[in-house]
C-alpha cells in the first residue's frame, strides 16, 4: 500500500491488472494500444477526431448541437466521385432516404432498399426506378421546373400557367 503521494521519475510498468478506485488523472496525453471499454458515461472536453474506416453509434437517440453537418469530405479531396452519398434510415430490415448516385449532381429519394445481408447496411447496388419513393409537400415555391412527369391526383391552385409544348388534359380546364 501506498499512501500520500507518489512521484516516479521515469516509466512505471505495471505487469498484471491495476485497479484504480478514484480517479486517474493524466497531465499529458494517454495512449492505449489495444482495445477498451468503457461502462459508463465518456465525455470529451474539446475536439474529438476518430480515424477509422467505420464509426458505429448505436444508440436510442442522438442527438447532434450544430446546425450544419457536413458529409463526404473525404469524396472532395480528390477528382475521383465513386462513392453514393446522402442520408438513409433503417426500417424494418429495409432503408430509405435521399441518395445521390456517383458522378451526378441529382438525388433520388429512395424506398425498400434492401439490406446487404452482411451488416446493418443498405444495398446500394439495386437501386432503380422502382424504388422511387413518394415525396409530400405543403407548398412548392419559388421557379419549380419539372423535367419528366407531373400528376397531380387532387386540386391544384395555379397562379399563372405557363406550358411551352404539349399538354394532355382530361376533364374541364
Amino acid at each position: 500500500n501506498v499512501f500520500g503521494n507518489t512521484n516516479i521519475n521515469n516509466n512505471l510498468l505495471v505487469k498484471t491488472d491495476t485497479t484504480i478506485n478514484n480517479n486517474l488523472s493524466v497531465l499529458n496525453s494517454l495512449q492505449v494500444s489495444k482495445d477498451s471499454s468503457f461502462k459508463s458515461n465518456l465525455s470529451v472536453y474539446g475536439n474529438l477526431t476518430v480515424l477509422g474506416s467505420a464509426v458505429n453509434i448505436i444508440s436510442e437517440k442522438t442527438l447532434i448541437a450544430d446546425p450544419l453537418i457536413v458529409f463526404g469530405t473525404n469524396q472532395s479531396k480528390s477528382n475521383i466521385d465513386n462513392s453514393y452519398g446522402g442520408f438513409v434510415i433503417s426500417h424494418q430490415n429495409l432503408f430509405s432516404g435521399l441518395i445521390r448516385k456517383p458522378n451526378t449532381t441529382e438525388f433520388y429519394l429512395h424506398k425498400d432498399i434492401p439490406n446487404t445481408g452482411t451488416i446493418n447496411e443498405p444495398d446500394l447496388n439495386t437501386l432503380n426506378q422502382n424504388l422511387y419513393a413518394d415525396l409530400t409537400l405543403n407548398n412548392i415555391t419559388s421557379n419549380t421546373n419539372f423535367t419528366y412527369n407531373l400528376n397531380v391526383f387532387n386540386n391544384t391552385n395555379l397562379k399563372d400557367l405557363y406550358v411551352s409544348n404539349y399538354s394532355n388534359l382530361k376533364g374541364h380546364l
